[in-house]
């Protein structure tokens, strides 16, 4: 895309949900050669300053510099996220059409696409947006440039989608360092000339004019130069020679720090080997664990004495409870024979119950337990009658003796286990006396074990083994750091043995080398010399065609002879006395506008201009003057007006002095300038949460 110097206007401005402006809305501004102003008016706050911000972000992709803030404000209408459910997608856009001449040259659409992913009360500052955005709603940006090209191209349409290509055209076509000349607000008017350093004015001269073309040919020489100059310090052969030979003496040094400690690694190992040899027959390890091994006996010893003394004592009890048993299983036996002798000769009978017996005699038919049966006139039943005749089965003494010889036979034959048990405990009883005697001779044995050693000879010996093994160490470590140091600094040495050589090399082409910088120098100081002259052309330049423009634009202008760019870019009107004149507002204005002019006649671009409140402040005189003179001080230049409803439509000193006088409206009317006129209206629908804007055409018929 070739740069195109000459006209340039904005025909048509297209925005959607952006900011104030909710939904679409479209503006369309004079592509008329005769009628170059368009009128966009509004109370304050209504988006007048919007509008500009729009254009800049289509053009550039991020909020004007003026108005970057960490605001709460974002450029998508808050009204429209509001609006949003959850899996539905909305946009944001700013499109315009730029036109070359009489033909549309350039559509330019700058898209942010949005949608809800899921309900958050929190929200984050979305640089992209210039404002805070809820953290349930996620954005997506895109931008389109169709550009028609001139016959000779083709005369197609070519369409650019990639980000960096889009700001690559538009930087060619619209630079944005021309913005602040061609998009501006009243901020920049009241300021213009209110700095020290007349920065502003300087920017225009210096940025716009082509200087920076010099100026970046003045810095690629200088760093040539500064290269060259640097091979040129760098041609001094005594720092790399020095460094030679510090390189040379440090591998010295730590070589023989390796020699050294290899001697010493040699002397520690042999002492070691000697140590060593010692210990594998005086082992230390294998005295501990003797040691250990005499404690774990006598540990042995102590439980078996305890259990010994416990077993005695339990033997005592048992040997005593063991007599009481013998005497009454003796006395037992012997009432168990007389009883039996008593129950042969039929003094005493066998114990049989009498409540059994007549159990038995009463069961039908009556049968013994032996299966026999007990009809009437049976041996078997006389002999139960006659017991029961006799009542010898109910007598108290006869029941004791039956009851008595049967516990006398279960405790005889418990009694007949006694003999054993005492044979188990005095088994028992020998088997520790025989494990404390083995453990005794265990601990001699290993007593005379130690007895062969000198076991602090052996902890002496394993502490220098120690220490010996920490030296050894150290000194390895201190090897390795001198190794690597002699390998490190042998490569360095390889380095700067060869920078040595090749700056011998250099020394030999110094004298050329100077030369080359020396005629860098002069081309600097010539280039130099023709900035300053440029620039001071320039300077006079924009000083004239300033003052052109501003005797233009001024009603009262007898009162000034011409503008002065000081040196220091200091902008001064002056009288015909050639002193400087103090300035209204008004008059601020008008020179801040001429200047402009000037720079946008010296970069030769006629582009179009968009003027934020360029009226406010100043007088009524003055806001009408300017409206008389602006048709003949742009006459071809497309103008768009930002103002305030006040400063444009109701201007009267009725109310103060009675005297009247015409409004900036009437005026433009009069002189026939006006194309279009566009007033800002506000409303607030219900369920909205905050007023949006809408545009408005007048008629002017």
């Amino acid at each position: 895309m070739s740069e195109y110097r000459g006209s340039l206007k904005l025909g048509k401005i297209i925005l959607k949900n952006y900011k104030k402006y909710k939904g679409a809305t479209t503006i369309d501004l004079s592509l008329d050669p005769n009628k170059t102003i368009t009128i966009i008016h509004g109370e304050m706050g209504k988006g007048k300053t919007t509008l500009l911000g729009a254009i800049y972000w289509c053009l550039y992709g991020e909020p004007r510099s003026l108005h970057i803030s960490q605001s709460d404000e974002s450029i998508i209408n808050n009204d429209a996220i509001e609006e949003l459910v959850v899996g539905v997608s909305s946009e944001t856009y700013v499109e315009i059409h730029l036109y070359e001449e009489d033909t549309l040259r350039y559509t330019i659409k700058r898209i942010v696409t949005f949608y809800k992913n899921s309900a958050s009360s929190s929200s984050a500052y979305v640089s992209l947006l210039g404002g805070k955005l809820s953290n349930g709603v996620a954005v997506e940006d895109s931008v389109e440039l169709h550009y028609l090209q001139p016959r000779g191209g083709g005369g197609d349409w070519r369409v650019y989608t990639n980000p960096e290509q889009v700001n690559d055209a538009i930087e060619t076509v619209f630079p944005k360092s021309l913005s602040s000349y061609f998009l501006f607000d009243a901020e920049l008017l009241d300021s213009f000339f209110n700095d020290s350093d007349g920065r502003n004015v300087k920017y225009g001269i210096e940025k716009i004019s082509g200087l920076p073309i010099i100026d970046d040919a003045i810095r690629h020489i200088q760093k040539t130069s500064d290269g060259i100059i640097k091979t040129v310090k760098n041609v001094d052969i005594e720092p790399v020679k020095n460094k030679v030979f510090l390189l040379t003496k440090t591998i010295e040094t730590n070589e023989n720090i390796i020699q050294d400690a290899n001697i010493k690694l040699l002397s520690i190992e042999r002492e070691m080997d000697k140590i060593r040899s010692y210990m594998e027959q005086h082992n230390d390890a294998f005295i501990q664990q003797t040691q250990q091994n005499v404690n774990n006996l006598k540990e042995n010893i102590k439980r078996i004495n305890a259990t010994r003394k416990t077993h005695q004592g339990d033997m005592k009890k048992w040997l005593l409870y063991r007599n009481t048993i013998v005497r009454l299983r003796m006395a037992m036996e012997t009432s168990m024979a007389k009883c039996s002798t008593w129950e042969n000769d039929g003094r005493i009978p066998i114990a049989v119950s009498g409540h059994a017996l007549r159990n038995i005699l009463q069961s039908s038919p009556p049968k013994c337990i032996c299966g026999a049966h007990l009809e009437q006139g049976s041996d078997g039943r006389k002999n139960i009658e006659h017991l029961l005749e006799k009542n010898y089965v109910e007598s108290p003494v006869i029941q004791g003796i039956a009851t008595g010889r049967a516990r006398w036979e279960s405790i005889v034959d418990e009694m007949a286990d006694t003999d054993q048990v005492l044979n188990e405990l005095r088994a028992y009883r020998n088997k520790l006396y025989d494990e404390s005697e083995q453990y005794e001779s265990e601990i001699k044995n290993e007593q005379d074990k130690l007895n062969k050693h000198n076991v602090e000879e052996v902890r002496q010996k394993s502490q220098k083994l120690r220490e010996l093994t920490e030296q050894q160490i150290q000194l390895r470590i201190k090897k390795e750091q001198a190794e690597r140091e002699v390998e490190l600094n042998t490569k360095r040495l390889r380095t700067e043995q060869t920078n040595l050589k090749i700056l011998m090399e250099k020394d030999r082409k110094y004298t050329s080398h100077t030369n080359r910088v020396n005629l860098a120098f002069k081309l600097i100081a010539l280039l130099k010399e023709c900035r300053d002259s440029l620039v001071t052309d320039l300077r006079n330049k924009a000083a004239e065609k300033t003052t052109a423009y501003f005797l233009t634009l001024l009603s009262k202008k007898d009162d000034f002879f011409k503008v002065e760019i000081k040196q220091n870019y200091r902008t001064l009107a002056l009288g015909h006395d050639e002193k400087s004149k103090d300035l209204s507002a008004g008059q601020t204005c008008c020179l801040a506008l001429s200047y402009i002019a000037a720079i946008r006649d010296i970069a030769e671009r006629n582009y179009f201009m968009m003027i934020d409140s360029p009226l406010h402040n100043i007088s009524q005189e003055e806001r009408v003057d300017i409206a008389r003179n602006l048709p003949k001080f742009l006459p071809r230049t497309q103008i768009t007006l930002l103002v305030q409803d006040q400063e444009y439509t109701g201007a009267s000193k009725r109310a103060i002095v009675g005297e009247r006088i015409a409004s900036v409206r009437e005026t433009m009317m009069e002189n026939k300038s006006v194309w279009k006129e566009y007033v800002l209206e506000t409303s607030k629908k219900k369920g909205h949460t905050s007023p949006n804007t809408t545009i408005r055409e007048i008629s002017i018929e």
